[in-house]
């Protein structure tokens, strides 16, 4: 009788166990629902009124107080481009305060970014899309407070790129100067000053949205392109210009900041409202050619992410034929993506020789890194603990796996970054390739490379930056240097006419027999592949 009752209640406490389990799960499984589907079905879209100068003032020293005491740049200074960011602090908190509107505000906040040479750091939208890829980007993503001005700000960006369609004047920086064709003659134009202002000296002195970057073959700093608006803006300016054969002549332009939005946001918003230019045209995220008369098979890789495509890709490298002597991986284009995905898919079937890297990474202690090192130090080696900063140790491994022992070479340029510069800085370490082309913009290396999400309350913004800094091998910063090539080589202003001029006529530039016509980085390799 009392082994029975036993049963009785060891089946009601069962019960009452698979009850309370069910119960939990039901729970727990409605909540991550209601918290994933929440900002998209319950917050309702908001108009963000227009910030007075106390509230732009507070923010923007809100952002230059976070930069200057934890993020390396801004502390330190740009070694190469001269920048002090400690001295133009001021600077940037005025023009926050003087913006007149919301849009000119963000204009501000994404130029002050834009000083700094760092890849990750940028303005992002109020856009949970990409978030959770970066540290505290789950909790950004989460915060309401930002993230109903979302199409308040694309609304905004829209009308901007709506209304500047076809009046813009731009140049693109190619091997040390700034080119623009006119359309009506198909002739380049050099620009040569602003106001009397050298366009170098130019260029840093005054504030854009185009970051500033930094060539290490010319010593110099410069910025992807400079634009300006033919018809209206905030400042006329006097452009002195060079034509083709060296003769000067001056154009009337302005400066304006509606006019570099709409140049530098219409791809996110309507690639149709804007003019393209050839130089921000982008290739498919991959694609490969075997090229047996030269011994070779290309590869164009854009994307390290890991997607369904990539997974095709993965399957495609792994059957590249065996009687092909030589590779050309081109990462020209890639800003990186997941770095499991190069160390396990990309790295092993292309190299045979493995390669490793140990490095150490700074992460600076103030008020605004505490929640990284609450919420994130466990997926780090902590090497050393000082009074102002935490060194975290990183060893990096990529296990070469092709049982062909090819040539393998490797084009950079100043866009390949992030999980693209890992890759680079790997091949480089281990000797198990040649680079070719331009230093990268690095931050491959390190505990964590990727940015960082803060959210900006009172403008319903977010900004990203590197909070830890990591060397390169050779002692320089692997955000400022990223990782020099063996042999330079870089795009000149002819290649890029040719290109235009295929794009003309409707042809894809990106195919492997087009590129053969207009890209002497590519000639320059395949050159080197049939004089070894």
């Amino acid at each position: 009788m009392i082994s029975k009752k036993i049963k009785i209640l060891g089946l009601i406490a069962l019960s009452f166990l698979i009850y309370s389990i069910i119960s939990l799960f039901i729970y727990l499984r409605l909540d991550i629902l209601i918290k994933n589907e929440f900002n998209e079905k319950f917050v309702k879209a908001a108009e963000l009124p227009e910030l007075t100068e106390k509230q732009r003032t507070a923010e923007m020293e809100y952002i230059m107080d976070m930069l200057l005491t934890s993020f390396h740049e801004a502390m330190n200074g740009n070694e190469l481009t001269g920048i002090d960011y400690s001295e133009r602090a001021d600077e940037y908190i005025e023009r926050a305060a003087q913006a007149k509107s919301n849009i000119e505000y963000f204009y501000v906040i994404d130029a002050v970014l834009s000083e700094f040479q760092s890849a990750h750091t940028d303005l992002m939208l109020p856009d949970i899309s990409g978030y959770p890829d970066f540290l505290n980007g789950y909790i950004a993503s989460s915060d309401t407070s930002v993230y109903k001005y979302t199409d308040y700000w694309y609304d905004e960006l829209k009308n901007t790129v709506n209304g500047y369609d076809s009046s813009l004047t731009r140049f693109n920086y190619c091997d040390g100067s700034y080119v623009s064709t006119e359309s009506e003659t198909d002739e380049f134009f050099t620009l040569v000053s602003v106001d009397g202002i050298p366009v170098d000296s130019y260029i840093k002195d005054n504030m854009s949205v185009w970051k500033i970057n930094y060539d290490h073959v010319l010593k110099k700093a410069y910025r992807d392109s400079i634009v300006f608006d033919k018809n209206e803006g905030e400042k006329k300016v006097v452009l002195t210009l060079s034509d083709s054969s060296g003769k000067e002549l001056t154009s009337d332009a302005y400066i304006s900041f509606r006019a570099e939005l709409a140049m530098r946001y219409y791809h996110l918003i309507n690639e149709d409202n804007a003019e393209e230019s050839d130089d921000t045209e982008e290739p498919d995220n991959y694609s490969i050619y075997c090229d047996t008369e030269n011994d070779l098979c290309y590869i164009e890789l854009n994307s390290m992410d890991v997607s369904t495509e990539n997974t095709a890709f993965a399957d495609e490298i792994n059957n590249i034929p065996e009687d092909i002597g030589n590779v050309i991986l081109d990462l020209r284009y890639n800003t990186g993506g997941v770095p499991d995905y190069v160390m396990n898919v990309v790295y092993p079937p292309l190299f045979y020789r493995s390669s490793i890297i140990e490095s150490q990474s700074v992460l600076y202690k103030s008020d605004y890194t505490d929640q990284i090192v609450d919420n994130y130090s466990g997926f780090f080696k902590l090497l050393e603990e000082k009074d102002n900063e935490i060194i975290y140790a990183e060893t990096t491994n990529y296990f070469g796996n092709s049982e062909t022992q090819r040539n393998v070479y490797v084009l950079t340029s100043h866009m390949t970054c992030s999980a693209a510069d890992t890759l680079s800085a790997m091949v480089k370490a281990g000797g198990a390739g040649t680079i070719i082309g331009d230093n990268t913009a690095g931050e491959g290396l390190g505990v964590y490379s990727g940015g960082y999400v803060v959210p900006l309350k009172k403008s319903g913004l977010c900004i990203k930056y590197v909070p830890f800094y990591t060397e390169n091998p050779d002692g320089t910063s692997n955000s400022l240097y990223g990782t020099a090539p063996d042999i330079y080589s870089r795009l000149n202003v002819e290649s890029l006419e040719k290109r235009r001029m295929i794009s003309k006529n409707c042809e894809d530039v990106y195919s492997y027999e087009n590129r053969l016509e207009w890209d002497n980085v590519l000639a320059d390799t395949i050159e080197i592949i049939n004089n070894d």
